[in-house]
């Protein structure tokens, strides 16, 4: 149940709910499929004047548009697993969609933009953005803005994004060539939140060239993200590659699920397993 009264709005147009998150005095936030917003209300770690629900708005689709794949706000997990251009040219989102803990409650209701929003720094989503190297669009009162995850994570539950914005879309670069991904995460149950996420993706350039793009949630506040151009990736480059990755994280994230010394021992053994299994789908 929720305790302290606050106002709710399901506007029709994008204007109309901008317009409301611009004007609200308190604190206000935007409900896509409720799956996080709503238990939070319930335990009063969020304490809303105004929710405003994009239902009546639309922003269900997952289409092509310029050479990039976009998944707009409302697009739930169900609606990834169900697409088919996600299966041929995001197959990662696939992998890591078919996982999520909670079952049809939340696939069916739960959507990636709202994840990313949240930034849960352990949680399925984040990582697979910043490894498939995705913007997210954004629409306030000064108009439409996309934003690089490495620029909207800030921290743990913290983005770069104001009150009068509206999560709009997710933006993925489609990609050129041949890709093969894998996903992997560290969880204490089945029904706990992960601890270590980690996302491949690799894309074939030319013959014998590729870039593996390779992201760690869970280990830092925010996403970490290393991209490199190859031609053949040996054991040790392998190890180097994630070495470069996982070597400048000062403070470890820590919460209850699991201390810094834990995720610090743990990530980079499923980031090698990750890379090596993507590696091994793009030879086979």
């Amino acid at each position: 149940m929720i305790a302290k009264p606050f106002t709710y709005v399901a506007p029709q147009k994008v204007d109309e709910a901008v317009s409301l998150l611009k004007n609200c005095l308190g604190e206000a936030l935007v409900l896509g499929g409720g799956t996080m917003l709503v238990p939070a209300m319930t335990r009063e770690e969020s304490r809303p004047e105004l929710v405003v629900d994009l239902r009546r708005i639309g922003l269900k689709g997952i289409f092509e548009e310029r050479g990039n794949i976009i998944i707009e706000a409302r697009a739930s997990y169900e609606d990834v697993l169900a697409s088919a251009l996600i299966a041929e040219q995001a197959p990662l989102l696939v992998q890591m969609a078919s996982g999520v803990t909670g079952g049809r409650s939340i696939t069916g209701q739960g959507t990636l933009v709202g994840s990313a929003f949240f930034a849960n720094p352990a949680s399925d989503v984040p990582a697979c953005l910043a490894a498939l190297g995705a913007r997210i669009r954004l629409v306030g009162a000064d108009g439409v803005r996309e934003v690089a995850m490495a620029e909207f994570f800030l921290g743990g539950f913290q983005t770069s994004r104001r009150q009068d914005e509206i999560g709009m879309a997710l933006i993925l670069p489609r990609p050129q060539g041949r890709v093969s991904t894998s996903y992997r995460k560290v969880k204490p149950s089945g029904s706990s939140w992960p601890i270590i996420t980690v996302a491949c993706v690799i894309e074939e350039i030319s013959a014998g060239i590729a870039t593996i793009s390779l992201a760690i949630g869970g280990l830092a506040s925010t996403p970490l993200h290393i991209s490199a151009t190859v031609e053949a990736v040996s054991s040790r480059a392998q190890e180097e590659l994630v070495y470069a990755l996982v070597s400048n994280v000062k403070s470890p994230w820590e919460d209850a699920l699991a201390d810094a010394e834990y995720r610090s021992r743990v990530a980079p053994a499923i980031a090698l397993r990750v890379m090596r299994e993507a590696l091994g789908m793009h030879h086979g």
